[in-house]
């Protein structure tokens, strides 16, 4: 029988999951106490897919207000970071 490349054993389907969102969370918002790139985010968490990791972890984190971006005018600026806010 002829073997095919795109065969993942069973056992070795555990070993290619993502990293637990709640985890992922935390590292965000304790990453982000200074500002910093989707691009730097992505990285930090152990991300290469930038969109899918937007919409997975950024944008609830935006929409719930724990983060904010640096400019709110221009979402999608080259400059645009986000910064952890801190609730007093």
């Amino acid at each position: 029988m002829r073997k095919s490349s795109k065969f993942i054993p069973l056992e070795n389907l555990a070993d290619r999951q993502e990293p637990e969102a709640s985890t992922v969370s935390k590292q965000i918002l304790a990453f982000c106490t200074t500002s910093k790139s989707k691009k730097e985010l992505a990285a930090f968490c152990g991300f290469k897919d930038l969109r899918n990791f937007t919409l997975k972890h950024i944008n609830p984190f935006l929409e719930s207000g724990k983060l904010e971006m640096i400019i709110p005018d221009k979402p999608k600026s080259r400059n645009q970071k986000h910064i952890t806010v801190h609730f007093q």
